[in-house]
């Protein structure tokens, strides 16, 4: 798939409407039964919780397990193959325009600045404040190697943006598993996250989850544990301001006591700061 995973097993709902298949690191077995006109039927088999003929949902992103008596020519559950154009060198994305991305790809990627115009890439460089992070450049990633992408002006962003197409260099070989490099966290396949301090993308911003909240982080994308920042040596070359502190906690009080701050892994920033 292109998060670099497999098509997994449904949830195994029996509700209507609602058998949805997943994908998975592990594989899963299907089964192609040719139907006639060139397509196919993909069928699940093995351990399946709805064995029998995949279909495709109400968009483009779905994949049901409640079509399974669907199995005719041009229906739902009818698939074709088609072979890629040799002739292609390179794949594209698409992202906001003026923005800054999370990215995360299941293949290696480089040099994605040099063939897009008003495209860099960058590695976290550290934590300089409680509110700013700093970035290094850098052009070369491993497949499952998240980092932070900037696309165009940032301060010209606009919630009615305009979309850019990101030219890539079509990838070797692929991944399914996501890293962790200076505490920003791959994601290939979209999930929800929970931490005090955590950093996250929401409409080109970086913001922070606050104590007993969560975010969803979206596909090929990723998010940051101030804990687990190290700061590099060398200079940085962008600096990204947060709408919120990365990985502070404040201790509660009375709103007229003197509290210390902390960082998320517990360690003092300051004392006596007035609730």
């Amino acid at each position: 798939m292109r998060k670099g995973s497999y098509l997994g097993n449904s949830n195994g709902s029996t509700s209507p409407y609602d058998p949805y298949y997943y994908d998975t690191a592990e594989p899963m077995p299907f089964r192609l039964d040719p139907i006639g006109a060139g397509q196919f039927n993909i069928v699940a088999i093995g351990d399946a919780n709805n064995p029998g003929a995949i279909g495709a949902g109400d968009n483009a992103r779905q994949i049901r397990g409640d079509m399974t008596t669907k199995t005719g020519i041009n229906q739902r559950t009818s698939w074709t193959i088609e072979p890629i154009d040799p002739s292609i060198d390179a794949i594209t994305l698409t992202y906001p325009s003026n923005s800054v991305q999370v990215v995360t790809l299941p293949y290696a990627v480089s040099n994605i600045g040099a063939i897009n115009d008003g495209v860099n890439t960058y590695a976290i460089h550290s934590q300089i404040s409680a509110t700013e992070l700093a970035l290094v450049k850098k052009d070369e990633f491993a497949a499952g190697e998240p980092f932070v992408m900037t696309i165009g002006d940032l301060t010209q962003y606009e919630d009615d943006h305009s979309n850019v197409d990101i030219s890539i260099v079509l990838p070797a070989s692929a991944t399914a598993k996501a890293d962790t490099v200076n505490g920003l966290v791959g994601v290939l396949s979209q999930r929800s996250v929970k931490g005090n301090g955590y950093g996250f993308i929401e409409n080109a911003v970086l913001k922070v989850l606050a104590e007993d909240k969560s975010a969803s982080i979206g596909s090929q994308s990723g998010y940051i544990v101030p804990s687990l920042i190290k700061a590099q040596e060398g200079e940085y070359n962008l600096i990204l301001t947060t709408e919120g502190a990365l990985g502070i906690k404040q201790i509660a009080g009375s709103n007229d006591a003197l509290v210390n701050v902390y960082t998320i892994d517990g360690k003092l920033l300051k004392r006596n700061i007035k609730a």
